[in-house]
């Protein structure tokens, strides 16, 4: 009996505690979206003029601009990544991690591509 337990176990853990992962990031989020909302209502319904409501908004992180090289440092990051597997599969033997290697690097360069055709024109104005 306990043969077979330890085994579904494992399998609840190994997919649940994602899952439990992101439903607990999607909660917060959401109640921080909503305490935003809040204070964005209290401040219209108190008669603050639009440009301190946008101030205040700014202050707590809710309308910031987003950075336009965070595309470029995610694919360089991946791509370090997927060298470094590379390299460990290279100098134990193990092959299979080249596969591995492949995704992490070609995902690097699809971020990379990403901030090369939109988010670096987006920052610096350029359009088309």
């Amino acid at each position: 009996m306990e043969a077979i337990l330890i085994p579904i176990v494992a399998i609840i853990i190994s997919i649940g505690g994602p899952i439990a992962l992101v439903i607990v990031i999607i909660t917060l989020k959401h109640r921080e979206d909503l305490a935003r909302y809040d204070t964005i209502r209290r401040a219209v319904e108190a008669g603050r003029p639009a440009e301190e409501v946008e101030r205040m908004l700014k202050a707590s992180g809710g309308g910031s601009t987003p950075n336009p090289n965070k595309s470029l440092r995610t694919g360089i990051i991946l791509i370090g990544i997927g060298i470094g597997t590379g390299l460990t599969g290279f100098f134990i033997g193990n092959t299979s991690t080249y596969a591995g290697m492949a995704f992490l690097c070609a995902l690097g360069a699809a971020f990379i591509l990403v901030w090369h055709f939109v988010d670096r024109r987006k920052g610096s104005g350029v359009q088309g």
